[in-house]
C-alpha cells in the first residue's frame, strides 16, 4: 500500500490540508449547482445559463496568469488563506441577500462573476503551495492523484447534498454550507509553516511563464493538448441536456444519467491513478488517453441509443481525465521553482479558460450542420491533433534538441 498515493496522508500537513480542501471542494459544488439552480429559476431563460458558464470559467483567460504571477513573487499559504477568505465571504454574502429577499439576476450575475474571478486567481497559488506542503516532488504524483479523487467525489457528492438542500429548504442554504465549508481550511493554513522556498531575488515578469512554456517542448505540448481538449471536446458537458432531450427523447433522468456516466468515468480513473505504479512516459499517457476520450465523445455525438451512450460516456471520462491528472503531474515534476505558479496556473488557463469560447464554437457549427455532427467534428479534430502531437513527442525522444 505504501506504494499508493494514499501513503501521501502519513504526511501531517498533507493530511490536514486535504480535509479541510476536501471540505471546501464538497461546499463548492453545492454552490454551484444552487446558482445555477438560481439563475434558471429566476429567469426561464437557458442562455442565462450560458452566461452564468461563461462568466465563471473566462476569467481564467486573462487572470488565470496574473494569479500564477502573485504565487511567485509571494507566500502562496497567505495567498491562498486570502482567496480561501474571499470565496467564504461571497458565499455567506450571496446567503445573506437570498435569505433577506434582495436576490436577483441583476445581482447573481456579478456573483458568477466573482466567483469566477477568484477562482482565476486561485489558480496558480493553490497548486503552488500544495508542492511547498508535500515537500519532495517525488511525492507529487500521489498528491496530484488524491487531489482529483477529492475533487471527483465532490462532483458527485456536491451536487446530491444541494439537491436534498434545495428539496428541503432554499438556494440560500446551499451558499451558507459553502461559506462554512471554507472556513476550515483558512485556520489550517494559519496553524500550517510548510518549508519556504528560496525564491529568486529577481522580480518575476508575468510573461516569463508563457516563455517558459513556449520554450520548453515537453510543456509546450502539454498545454496545447490540454487547450484543444477544453476547445473542441469538453464543451460535450454543456450540451449533455440536449442530448438527453433530443436525441434520446428522455427527461432530466437521462441528463442526470449522462452525467453520472462522465462522472463515473472521471473518479475511476482517479482511484486508478492513485492505486498504481507511477507511469514513466507521462506526456505519451496523457496524448494516447486524450486521443481515446476523443474517438469515444465522437461515438457518443453518432448515437442514438440511450444504452450505448453511458458507457461511452463513462470510458471517455475515464480517458480525459487519466490525461488530465497524468499532464498536470508532468507539469508539476518538471517545471522549475523560478516559475512554477505561472506555469502551474496555465493549466488552468488553457483547459477550463477554453471551455466557454469551445462552447460558443461549437454552438455555432452546431446552428448551421447540428450539434450532434457539431460535437463529433470537434472530437474527431481533437483526436487527430493529438495523434500529430504524439509523433512530434516520439520525434524529439528519438532526436533529441
Amino acid at each position: 500500500m505504501n506504494q499508493t498515493a494514499f501513503s501521501i496522508l502519513k504526511n501531517r500537513d498533507y493530511r490536514w490540508w486535504f480535509t479541510g480542501q476536501a471540505a471546501f471542494l464538497l461546499g463548492n459544488k453545492a454552490q454551484g449547482v444552487a446558482v445555477t439552480w438560481l439563475a434558471y429559476s429566476l429567469t426561464g431563460s437557458v442562455t442565462i445559463l450560458g452566461v452564468v458558464a461563461a462568466l465563471t470559467m473566462l476569467p481564467y483567460l486573462i487572470l488565470g496568469p496574473v494569479g500564477g504571477w502573485l504565487a511567485d513573487r509571494f507566500d502562496e499559504r497567505k495567498l491562498v488563506m486570502l482567496t480561501q477568505g474571499l470565496f467564504s465571504l461571497l458565499a455567506l454574502s450571496m446567503a445573506v441577500l437570498h435569505a433577506a429577499g434582495l436576490m436577483n439576476i441583476a445581482l447573481l450575475l456579478p456573483c458568477a462573476l466573482g466567483i469566477g474571478l477568484i477562482s482565476a486567481l486561485d489558480a496558480g497559488p493553490r497548486p503552488a503551495l500544495v508542492q511547498r506542503i508535500v515537500g519532495d516532488r517525488a511525492l507529487m504524483p500521489k498528491a496530484v492523484a488524491l487531489n482529483a479523487i477529492a475533487f471527483h467525489v465532490s462532483r458527485f457528492a456536491g451536487p446530491a447534498m444541494a439537491g436534498m438542500v434545495l428539496a428541503l429548504a432554499n438556494e440560500w442554504v446551499c451558499f451558507l454550507l459553502n461559506g462554512l465549508a471554507s472556513l476550515p481550511l483558512i485556520f489550517i493554513l494559519a496553524k500550517m509553516r510548510p518549508a519556504r522556498e528560496a525564491h529568486s531575488a529577481h522580480k518575476p515578469g508575468l510573461l516569463q511563464g508563457f516563455a517558459y512554456a513556449a520554450g520548453h517542448p515537453e510543456t509546450r505540448t502539454l498545454l496545447l493538448a490540454f487547450f484543444c481538449v477544453g476547445l473542441l471536446s469538453s464543451p460535450y458537458i454543456m450540451l449533455l441536456p440536449y442530448f438527453a432531450k433530443e436525441v434520446f427523447a428522455g427527461d432530466a433522468s437521462y441528463y442526470g444519467f449522462l452525467f453520472a456516466a462522465s462522472g463515473l468515468g472521471s473518479l475511476a480513473a482517479s482511484f486508478t491513478i492513485a492505486l498504481r505504479r507511477p507511469v514513466l512516459d507521462l506526456p505519451r499517457a496523457t496524448l494516447i488517453a486524450f486521443s481515446i476520450a476523443a474517438l469515444l465523445i465522437a461515438a457518443f455525438a453518432s448515437t442514438t441509443n440511450i444504452a450505448l451512450a453511458l458507457p461511452l460516456l463513462t470510458m471517455a471520462g475515464f480517458g480525459f481525465t487519466y490525461g488530465a491528472i497524468s499532464l498536470n503531474t508532468r507539469i508539476q515534476l518538471t517545471v522549475p521553482l523560478a516559475v512554477r505558479g505561472r506555469v502551474l496556473a496555465l493549466i488552468a488557463t488553457t483547459g477550463l479558460g477554453a471551455m466557454p469560447i469551445g462552447s460558443l464554437l461549437v454552438a455555432s457549427v452546431a446552428d448551421t450542420f447540428g450539434t450532434q455532427l457539431a460535437v463529433a467534428s470537434g472530437a474527431v479534430t481533437t483526436f487527430l491533433f493529438m495523434l500529430w502531437l504524439k509523433q512530434r513527442h516520439q520525434t524529439a525522444i528519438v532526436v533529441p534538441g
